[in-house]
């Protein structure tokens, strides 16, 4: 063994502190202050909103440790129209292994603007990196208008529970995405499932990319369409549609049809304000 000179063994202990002892140090506090910056919860809102082509308000925004994301309240709104789009509570992303996972306690979404919300959910779809995404979502409500004519809607909102979804896109950029949920139409009945499923176009095809909405197992209310399918606003609060729905999302206009069965239609609803005619009663509609 050999000795080091004094000055040695000094400059060697202090270097050795500094690097196990005040270097960790001064990390710890700089990422404890940059975690609790001010205006470092706006910052984070306005970057969220360019991502997300709206205007973003959240209630906390925390990284308990690396790769994992949580806030406990989220608040999307249209940035043109100021109309708020989503809300969401609980919710967490994790990342790592090349895959994302998003879970969500609750989702709550405003009725009159799903058509909107539908539009944005596509062009985020678009604008995924290429890897797997999957969803879950304890519960999903889709509020209807609450206000017609002044008075009070009979329509009362839509709840599904357990939603599952996987969105897969590829280096080509070609979005796939499958969604189930389940929902119950009573207290006594066993909870049934409704699928959504986006298939992208071939590589040796000029077809756009189609979305599918499997109906047939359980009925969802008509009103829940009416954003997506022409004829299904003036259906009533009781119309419910069992069926399959295909969307074609071709430019510059999206074709559609739908197959299947909508019951407990209100005939009086169908005729256009100030028609001479009368309707009375419910019906069922073949398509």
């Amino acid at each position: 063994m050999f000795a080091l000179h004094e000055t040695t063994r000094k400059r060697t202990c202090r270097t050795a502190f500094f690097a196990l002892c005040l270097a960790p140090t001064f990390a710890t506090a700089a990422w404890i202050g940059s975690q609790h910056a001010p205006g470092r919860k706006g910052r984070l809102a306005r970057e969220l909103g360019e991502t997300l082509d709206g205007h973003v308000k959240l209630a906390d925004w925390r990284q308990p440790r690396p790769r994992v994301v949580r806030c406990s309240h989220m608040t999307l709104s249209d940035a043109s129209s100021g109309r708020s789009l989503a809300e969401l509570a609980s919710l967490e992303l994790r990342g790592g292994g090349g895959k994302r996972f998003l879970e969500v306690e609750k989702l709550t979404i405003d009725g009159t603007q799903r058509a909107r919300l539908g539009e944005k959910l596509h062009g985020w779809l678009t604008k995924l990196p290429p890897e797997a995404h999957e969803v879950h979502c304890g519960m999903v409500t889709i509020n209807p208008q609450s206000i017609e004519g002044g008075e009070q809607s009979d329509y009362v909102g839509f709840v599904l529970h357990d939603v599952r979804g996987r969105v897969e896109r590829d280096a080509a950029g070609r979005v796939r995405a499958q969604i189930a949920a389940r929902i119950s139409t009573s207290a006594e009945q066993t909870a049934a499932e409704i699928r959504l499923t986006l298939t992208p176009s071939k590589d040796d095809s000029s077809a756009a990319p189609s979305v599918t909405l499997d109906t047939q197992s359980a009925s969802i209310p008509a009103w829940v369409l009416a954003g997506f399918v022409p004829g299904f606003g003036n259906l009533g609060a009781d119309a419910r549609f069992t069926g399959v729905v295909r969307w074609t999302l071709g430019r510059p206009q999206s074709l559609g049809s739908a197959q299947g069965r909508v019951d407990a239609v209100d005939l009086a609803r169908i005729l256009p304000p100030g028609s001479p005619h009368r309707l009375h009663g419910p019906a069922e509609i073949e398509l």
